[in-house]
């Protein structure tokens, strides 16, 4: 499971497998309410819950798609934007987050890939869909896009590293650094122990840019103002990876 998304009513979650699909979760009990299946997305990630529909993107095709779901099934499932514009493609950019900032929509990726792999491929970006210009460049592997009274908060995984702005606020340990959630009180930020394995290419690899692997995977709180650690959650015996993070209420 990858992006995630909330409105009045639901949660909803995007899964990868043979045939990826979005679940819709009730926020009343958590159940599962429907399980919609993608006929064009390929290796969904994040999502962003608009008032009419979904933006989903979809990393195996380096595009953004608009989905709007019926009670039952998909109504419809449409490209949205990609970098090439071009409706179909792969995943040369590895397009991942998503968000809204103001009246324009931001996407991050990763730049073009390095040497077949992404271990290496430092010249991240953040773009603006709606006036088609890069707002940063240069980001060892951009994640976790929010907006927060005014400002823009992202992940560079690989530095371990919350941004707001240009300015580099914290730093963990060790680990990579992915799934954000900003509240008034606290800042939420998720760590997993580094993908071992690539999923494109099946080579093995410490993603780690400083060759730091953490062994943990959690979760991270954090006091808003000051960035004191008031809490943390450690998923290390059933999981190895967070994508993304959201509050529910």
């Amino acid at each position: 499971m990858t992006g995630l998304a909330v409105d009045s009513k639901y949660i909803y979650i995007a899964y990868q497998s043979r045939t990826p699909g979005l679940l819709r979760i009730d926020k009343t009990d958590f159940s599962c309410q429907r399980d919609y299946k993608f006929s064009k997305i390929v290796d969904p990630h994040s999502i962003l819950s608009l008032k009419d529909r979904l933006l989903i993107v979809s990393s195996g095709t380096d595009s953004v798609y608009e989905v709007f779901l019926g009670e039952d099934e998909i109504e419809r499932e449409s490209y949205f934007w990609s970098l090439s514009g071009k409706e179909e493609g792969s995943d040369m950019h590895h397009i991942n987050s998503i968000t809204k900032f103001d009246r324009d929509i931001l996407v991050s990726g990763f730049g073009s890939k390095t040497n077949d792999s992404w271990k290496e491929t430092s010249n991240g970006f953040i773009f603006n869909i709606n006036r088609g210009e890069y707002l940063r460049k240069g980001i060892y592997h951009p994640h976790s896009l929010h907006k927060y009274k005014g400002s823009l908060y992202y992940c560079e995984s690989v530095t371990r590293s919350l941004w707001r702005n240009e300015t580099n606020i914290l730093k963990l340990e060790s680990g990579y650094i992915r799934g954000l959630s900003i509240s008034r009180d606290f800042i939420v930020v998720g760590s997993s122990t580094g993908r071992k394995k690539s999923k494109s290419s099946g080579k093995t690899f410490a993603i780690s840019g400083e060759g730091i692997i953490d062994k943990s995977c959690g979760i991270i709180v954090y006091e808003r103002k000051n960035l004191k650690v008031l809490h943390s959650l450690d998923f290390t015996s059933q999981y190895t990876e967070i994508y993304d993070i959201v509050r529910i209420k």
